[in-house]
């Protein structure tokens, strides 16, 4: 069987590394002859995965994705939409398989058409807060000429929405109306696709994907009592990323402040760690986790950086040792959550409190626009007084998690069955 991944983004992001090793591990064990395809924006940084073979997305045809530079060859967008029909059309006319440009490219159209199945990969890529968002278009186009081909495709456990603007909604409409099997990993994304998209295809709510990798690594776990609570953060350029965001400033002197409080009244021990490292300079997280350090070190706190994770299971180990996490990002949840270790998340998109509400934890996820040091001081507070119960809690939480590890591989043969048939 011949696969092709699409709308995977880059494996410096170590969320995003996370959810491709599940993601490959299920599928080479249900498919054990499988060929997989891998079109992503950042394909330099997936090379270390040998048993795949990786292209640029279709995305890298009119921009630099990676580091999102959309502008960059805005005319050469209609002219590539032009091209995709056009060879879409022929294809379903006559199975002539039109392919040009460079290797690259022709290597990508060559994909799409042997593919057998056509999957979304996991993650939050279908989302919009403008009218017009480059990065939610060609990542439905990308979905789009597959289904233009008549491919069958699945959405891997997705975070959907919110969508802005009334022809990106009707195109994700379209897109999401011809896919197979749409899995979503929020209650809200599934009402998002069902109530306000009105989309009728099937749609099942599973768990992260990256939850796979990490639950099976919770025998490190550490469970020696330390003298003093270790507390890991991570934290975002959430103004880099989005220059709607005005609160950057107020975020890390709040993050300061409250790591100040907990390491003076509680001689906490701060430890922040970086999980994102690009490709663009507003996904790097080391820069942002540089300033917090050096703020805590002026205020004489005694702080470790650590920014040398290369690999997603690497930083589960880490977090694993740790007696809470207060993380912006929604893999850093996960990890934490997965090696049993409670955690306060601060949400920068809605993606990260659907994940807690899915987990019964909701209470302890934060807006990123509502944060204050006094709310963040209590909830904290809360979480170390009452870790042994939430670690009980955890457990039980991820013990379901377990037990649904595989029904997305068994969505995904349902689908090959009815395709088949």
């Amino acid at each position: 069987m011949r696969v092709l991944i699409v709308n995977v983004h880059s494996a410096r992001n170590l969320g995003d590394d996370a959810i491709m090793q599940a993601t490959l591990r299920g599928l080479k064990t249900a498919f054990p002859d499988v060929q997989i395809t891998v079109a992503a924006n950042d394909p330099e940084s997936w090379q270390r995965y040998s048993t795949i073979r990786v292209i640029g997305s279709l995305a890298t045809w009119v921009a630099d994705p990676a580091r999102g530079a959309w502008r960059q060859r805005a005319l050469l967008m209609p002219v590539t939409l032009a091209l995709l029909a056009g060879a879409a059309l022929l294809y379903r006319l006559s199975r002539c398989r039109w392919v040009w440009g460079t290797s690259h490219q022709r290597q990508l159209l060559a994909a799409y058409y042997d593919a057998d199945l056509v999957l979304s990969c996991g993650g939050g890529n279908f989302y919009a807060h403008r009218p017009i968002s480059p990065a939610l278009v060609w990542a439905l186009l990308s979905l789009g000429f597959a289904l233009a081909l008549r491919k069958p495709v699945v959405m891997l456990p997705q975070s959907i929405g919110p969508i802005a603007g009334s022809v990106q909604r009707l195109l994700a409409r379209w897109v999401f109306a011809g896919a197979r099997l749409i899995m979503v990993r929020e209650p809200r994304a599934m009402a998002f696709v069902r109530e306000t998209l009105r989309v009728k295809t099937p749609v099942v709510l599973l768990p992260d994907l990256a939850f796979g990798l990490a639950v099976g690594m919770r025998g490190e776990t550490s469970t020696a009592p330390a003298p003093h609570p270790r507390i890991g953060v991570t934290a975002i350029d959430r103004g880099a990323q989005d220059p709607g965001f005005g609160g950057q400033s107020h975020y890390e002197q709040t993050l300061v402040a409250l790591l100040a409080q907990l390491a003076n009244r509680h001689e906490a021990r701060i430890h922040i760690f970086c999980q994102s490292y690009g490709p663009s300079p507003d996904q790097d997280d080391r820069p942002v986790a540089l300033r917090l350090s050096e703020a805590l070190r002026q205020a004489g706190v005694d702080v470790t950086l650590r920014a040398d994770f290369r690999e997603a299971g690497e930083l589960v180990s880490a977090y694993s040792h740790l007696d809470m996490v207060i993380g912006t990002r929604m893999h850093t949840g996960i990890f934490a959550l997965a090696a049993g270790v409670p955690v306060l998340l601060i949400g920068y998109q809605p993606k990260a409190c659907g994940m807690m509400t899915t987990l019964g934890l909701e209470r302890y996820c934060c807006d990123i626009q509502d944060v204050n040091v006094s709310l963040l001081y209590d909830l904290a507070c809360e979480i170390l007084a009452a870790e042994a119960e939430l670690r009980s809690v955890i457990r039980g939480r991820l013990a379901d998690l377990r037990a649904r590890g595989d029904e997305w591989l068994n969505c995904l043969q349902e689908v090959l069955c009815d395709a088949s048939e």
